[in-house]
C-alpha cells in the first residue's frame, strides 16, 4: 500500500540512530520496486520507487496489448526462466531520503542508473548522494556488472555528485 509497511517482527540488530537502506518489492498491483529507508528499530522512515523498470527484464513491454490467455503463460514461462516475475512497474518520483545526519540523497535502483534524467532530476530536487542499490548475483558471466559501474562512474560525472553502491 501507500506507504508501505513493513512486518514488525523484522529484527534489525542496528544501533541506535543508524540508518539502513534496504530494496524490496510492494506485493501489490501493479508490483513496484522500492529502496526503502529503515530506522534502527525497522520503523520505515521513507522509500523511493523504481523509475524506469528495465523492458524484457523486469517488464515485458506490450504485455498489456496482449490477450490474457497468452499473457499469462508468458509471464509463467519468464518467470521460470529469470526466477521472479517480470511484471514491475515504475514508480513515482518522491523528494529526497535523509540520510541520519540530514544529508539529502537519492536511491537509484538497480539500473535506474543507466538513465541520465533519473540521476539529473534526483540532484536538481537537492539530493547530494546518490546510493545504487542493485541484486547483482545473477551477474556472473555476462556485461551487465561493467556496464553498472560504467553508468554509475557516468550518472557521478554528469551530475558532480558522489555515488555509493550496494549490492
Amino acid at each position: 500500500g501507500s506507504p508501505p509497511r513493513l512486518d514488525r517482527s523484522l529484527p534489525l540488530p542496528l544501533a541506535a540512530g543508524t540508518r539502513l537502506l534496504a530494496g524490496t518489492v510492494l506485493d501489490q498491483r501493479p508490483p513496484r520496486a522500492i529502496a526503502a529507508l529503515l530506522g534502527a528499530d525497522g520503523q520505515l522512515l521513507d522509500w523511493h520507487e523504481k523509475l524506469r523498470p528495465v523492458p524484457a527484464g523486469e517488464r515485458l513491454p506490450f504485455l498489456c496489448c496482449i490477450p490474457e490467455v497468452f499473457a499469462a503463460p508468458l509471464l509463467d514461462f519468464c518467470t521460470r526462466i529469470v526466477g521472479f516475475r517480470p511484471d514491475l512497474e515504475a514508480g513515482d518520483a518522491r523528494p529526497p531520503l535523509r540520510s541520519a545526519d540530514g544529508v539529502p540523497f537519492a536511491a537509484l535502483t538497480c539500473f535506474d542508473n543507466a538513465f541520465e534524467s533519473v540521476a539529473r532530476h534526483a540532484v536538481q530536487d537537492g539530493a547530494r548522494l546518490l546510493v545504487v542499490v542493485s541484486n547483482e548475483s545473477w551477474y556472473r558471466l555476462g556485461a551487465e556488472l561493467d556496464q553498472m559501474l560504467a553508468m554509475s562512474v557516468c550518472r557521478a560525472l554528469e551530475t558532480g555528485t558522489p555515488i555509493v553502491r550496494s549490492t
